[in-house]
């Protein structure tokens, strides 16, 4: 979604800065998600909510993230009704047959756990991945973010794949 430009936090009026975009860069990110994700030959969809350093917590009226190290806090209580917002979109847009991709969460970022929270409300069939670059840090144990329930399998990629995914992440210049 598209944040209020006029009244932007002081930290992220800061992340602004550090991409080197003081505005809007939440429209370059939307335009780098539809050049990755057709270059895969998949479809999109980007929905109206906001990202996590542009939200309020609810029961505060303080900015939900007001520090780097807010971005890996727990979700906060206030978020539960943003949650359900977003379970009954996704559950309107995302067929019960379909095979949907998530993030673990592994390093805890609030949007990745808020993205994963909202999935496993799905009814469809749900396949985690290790989020990145989180996944990458020294220390992760992939397995302690895994559900109880599930078992780290292994995908063979082929180098076709991987240059595709390779050619996709080139997409995100902004995020380089």
């Amino acid at each position: 979604g598209d944040p209020p430009s006029s009244n932007l936090t002081p930290f992220a009026r800061e992340l602004h800065a550090r991409w080197g975009n003081d505005f809007q860069p939440y429209q370059i990110r939307r335009a780098e998600d539809v050049r990755a994700v057709e270059s895969l030959g998949a479809g999109w969809r980007h929905l109206d909510h906001l990202d996590c350093i542009y939200r309020l917590n609810l029961l505060t009226q303080e900015p939900l993230v007001q520090k780097n190290e807010d971005l890996f806090a727990s979700p906060p209580i206030a978020e539960h009704d943003l949650l359900a917002r977003v379970n009954q979109t996704l559950k309107k847009i995302i067929p019960i047959e379909a095979l949907v991709y998530c993030p673990l969460g592994v390093g805890g970022h609030l949007d990745h756990a808020f993205t994963r929270f909202a999935a496993e409300n799905l009814t469809c069939e749900l396949r985690y991945y290790a989020d990145f670059p989180y996944a990458a840090q020294s220390g992760i144990d992939i397995n302690a973010w895994l559900p109880e329930s599930a078992a780290m399998t292994h995908e063979t990629v082929l180098d076709e794949g991987l240059a595709a995914w390779q050619n996709a992440v080139a997409c995100y210049t902004s995020q380089i």
